[in-house]
């Protein structure tokens, strides 16, 4: 039994296509929780006019999004479950961070990863299609 997972990520949430034997499966949509934002902005955020968001300097933004980034990777890589093959796709650069991630993380990702991927935004039945096109072909 071959169980192949596609995984559709940008920085708000992860959708996770499992197919087994090449047939759908299941589906799981996982939010990330990460405060989006620029460190940088006027007035709007309750920051100062031309400095950073509510005084909090941009270093500290920085570190706390790459902690950010870091938790849902590792949530990420936690609800792939057990999958042989694994594809990221998606529209932004989420994915190509979460490759870098398994890459400096080896021990925490066991399945192959097969390919990633940049594709425009899509509805879940055209991610499913995709996701099963793709270890169709592959």
């Amino acid at each position: 039994m071959k169980k192949q997972t596609g995984i559709w990520l940008d920085s708000k949430e992860a959708n996770f296509f499992e197919l087994v034997d090449g047939e759908m499966v299941g589906f799981r949509k996982f939010e990330s929780g990460r405060q989006l934002g620029s460190a940088k902005g006027g007035a709007h955020g309750g920051g100062r006019q031309g400095g950073t968001v509510a005084g909090v300097s941009e270093k500290t933004l920085v570190n706390r999004h790459r902690n950010e980034e870091r938790k849902y990777f590792e949530e990420v890589l936690e609800k792939m479950g057990d999958a042989d093959d694994v594809i990221l796709f998606g529209p932004g650069e989420a994915k190509n961070h979460l490759s870098s991630f398994i890459k400096e993380h080896p021990h925490s990702f066991k399945p192959g990863l097969r390919a990633v991927l940049t594709t425009d935004r899509m509805t879940k039945n055209e991610k499913a299609a995709f996701v099963k096109r793709f270890f169709e072909d592959n």
